[in-house]
């Protein structure tokens, strides 16, 4: 196979139109291909991948909606490739749609686990957010009246969305993948 890397603009083109030509002929394409193993095709994934990863992490700066970083910390990639195609999820903590979203006011009474109150308690504790404690009331009380606050006023008013996924995975995006992987497999698939 000629490498990907160092084919010239008009080779690469020549491929691609010969590409065309076999699907507008109903041809199958490289009958014996696999892209199962394939490294070249397994590192286009991984880089727009990684590439799409960094844009969320910058988002998420950006819009100021790092408060522990866990989030940012957890966006990671998972790459199969699997018969002749691949297979990209791109994995974060499960609340990133409510912050690429947003959240609007609650509707039902139905309690999630854990609850919103337990996850800001948490969230408080771990930010090291001080709350003012009197002689009489302990942190720890302190801390659960802090987060039943906070959790009421998201309950009844939501909060505003921090898009940093939705700007990321869009028309453009998945169409620079796609001429990737085009322009690879018309080299990788077609004989010489």
């Amino acid at each position: 196979m000629a490498n990907f890397y160092n084919l010239s603009a008009s080779e690469i083109a020549r491929k691609q139109k010969a590409v065309t030509d076999i699907i507008a002929n109903d041809k199958s394409i490289g009958a014996g291909y696999t892209t199962q193993g394939d490294s070249e095709f397994e590192k286009i994934l991984l880089a727009w991948t990684n590439a799409a990863m960094q844009q969320m992490r910058d988002n998420l700066g950006k819009r100021k909606a790092m408060a522990s970083g866990s989030l940012a910390q957890s966006i990671q990639p998972d790459i199969k490739t699997i018969g002749k195609g691949g297979n990209v999820k791109i994995l974060m903590l499960e609340y990133w749609e409510w912050v690429d979203q947003g959240r609007p006011a609650t509707k039902s009474k139905t309690k999630g686990n854990p609850t919103l109150q337990q996850s800001l308690e948490e969230w408080i504790r771990m930010k090291g957010i001080q709350v003012r404690t009197s002689p009489n009331q302990n942190l720890d009380s302190r801390i659960k009246s802090l987060a039943f606050v906070i959790a009421r006023k998201i309950h009844s008013k939501g909060y505003k969305a921090k898009p940093f996924v939705t700007p990321v995975i869009n028309d453009k995006m998945l169409q620079q993948l796609s001429d990737s992987i085009g322009t690879y497999l018309s080299i990788a698939v077609l004989p010489e």
